[in-house]
């Protein structure tokens, strides 16, 4: 796993340990910090360890040894991530964006800023063009001003925040394309005095436990993690048992669903907000 502190990241480890268990497998996990070097070495580790197989969200800097061990007898499938041309599955991380984007749209704000994910992960450049996507295809220009990178991590997300409210035209709307990132971007807002959603309506990408606890509760990205940890465990199974060729190259998406709280408050200017409290993103 790419961060073990990232509840997301324990949740993918808890369905792959199920999984495992029950087919009389034990699971070694191996935090890499999103560190290549870091991936690197466990990666090294685990072959000269002969393990079974490998499950594996990629920090993006090892794609070549990924797949030199795949196609030479160690299968891996990728989770969350997709970069070396093996099995992966991973969410509808564009649709997901392009949802959350689109709801904020509808609320009739056009400074809609982003703190997205690094570019060098497919969820980075995924989330970030659904984001795009959303302005283009209503013929709107994308703020490029408003767009910020963030390190995934809570520090990222509230350096990014800090950042967008020193403007001289601040948005008023934030995707945060991460729960550690919207952490941080709660943090520097609090830090401001702004108020959510008076001064600034927030989606988060991810539906962690303290989203609802929140005051307001926040509007999010939902993701079917558990799910998606499991069935990258029954594809890895799969290369193990032979019923599945390692020749295979396929990226299954899940559907993430928009899930509407208050963070975003009312509609602007006329517009008229979704009633729907739960929308599955296509």
């Amino acid at each position: 796993m790419s961060d073990i502190l990232n509840p997301f990241f324990a949740t993918i480890a808890k369905a792959a340990e199920d999984a495992a268990v029950q087919r009389g497998f034990a699971l070694i996990l191996c935090n890499s910090d999103e560190d290549p070097a870091k991936e690197h070495t466990y990666l090294e580790v685990l072959y000269q360890k002969r393990v079974s197989g490998i499950m594996l969200a990629p920090t993006g800097g090892n794609d070549a040894l990924v797949q030199q061990f795949h196609t030479g007898g160690l299968p891996v499938v990728e989770v969350d991530r997709h970069c070396s041309g093996t099995i992966a599955v991973v969410l509808d991380n564009r649709a997901g964006a392009l949802a959350a984007t689109a709801h904020l749209l509808d609320l009739g704000h056009r400074r809609i800023a982003t703190v997205a994910v690094p570019q060098h992960l497919s969820t980075g450049r995924e989330r970030l063009e659904g984001y795009q996507e959303a302005f283009t295809s209503r013929g709107l220009e994308v703020p490029k001003e408003l767009v910020r990178v963030g390190d995934s991590r809570e520090g990222g997300g509230y350096e990014a925040t800090r950042a967008l409210l020193a403007l001289r035209r601040p948005p008023t709307a934030l995707f945060v394309a991460n729960n550690e990132m919207t952490s941080g971007a709660l943090r520097a807002l609090k830090e401001a005095g702004a108020r959510v959603p008076d001064d600034l309506a927030l989606v988060m990408f991810d539906d962690t436990s303290w989203a609802t606890l929140v005051d307001p509760p926040l509007t999010v990205v939902a993701q079917p993690i558990y799910h998606m940890g499991r069935r990258a465990a029954e594809q890895l199974f799969a290369l193990i048992d032979g019923t599945l060729s390692r020749s295979t190259q396929v990226v299954e998406r899940l559907t993430p669903t928009l899930i509407v709280r208050r963070s975003c408050g009312g509609a602007r200017k006329g517009v008229v907000a979704r009633e729907k409290q739960a929308t599955t993103c296509h």
